[in-house]
């Protein structure tokens, strides 16, 4: 009866390309470092008796740093002291409503090595070097196997510039 009242919690570092776009294993597979889906969709699958609902699916994207406020809301460990991004995802694995007064973000970021990335339910911006190396822009909606790079694109620039700004403000209070 141990899976009665235990947690099963199985995630990943990251996702893998397994030969898409001509490459083996993840972002750092090329050289620049790529963002690709696949290398940034984590997998995760999660199992708690009657507190996640079995078989559900959210909307919501999560990332890698919701992993330990999620961790310390389920546990009685203390968040840490730190300047942490993430937030506990335990309401929305459990199928419970969130408040309105705080909703869910709509717009995820990462980064690795001096690539960063922006990406929201429709687009993904990655940005190298601070603006200086080469630079993506996908709708991932219309192109979710990011074949057509739309960073130069000027019916983009809107897009563009509010991820852009949205990655910056995410940099500048989050990095060390």
């Amino acid at each position: 009866k141990l899976q009665d009242h235990t947690l099963i919690l199985l995630t990943s570092p990251c996702g893998s390309l397994f030969g898409r776009h001509g490459l083996w294993g993840s972002g750092d597979a090329s050289d620049p470092v790529n963002m690709y889906e696949e290398a940034i969709a984590t997998p995760m699958l999660l199992s708690w008796a009657g507190r996640v609902v079995p078989g559900g699916m959210r909307p919501e994207v999560v990332s890698a740093y919701d992993l330990i406020p999620t961790i310390c809301d389920i546990t009685p460990a203390a968040l840490p002291d730190r300047n942490l991004c993430g937030r506990s995802y335990l309401a929305i694995a459990a199928g419970k409503p969130l408040p309105k007064k705080q909703p869910w973000r709509t717009t995820v970021f990462a980064q690795y090595g001096d690539t960063a990335m922006a990406r929201s339910d429709r687009y993904k911006l990655i940005v190298r070097a601070d603006g200086k190396g080469p630079g993506e822009l996908y709708d991932e909606k219309v192109d979710p196997r990011e074949r057509v790079n739309q960073y130069d694109n000027p019916q983009f620039l809107t897009v563009k510039v509010e991820l852009s700004a949205g990655l910056g403000k995410w940099k500048q209070k989050y990095s060390a």
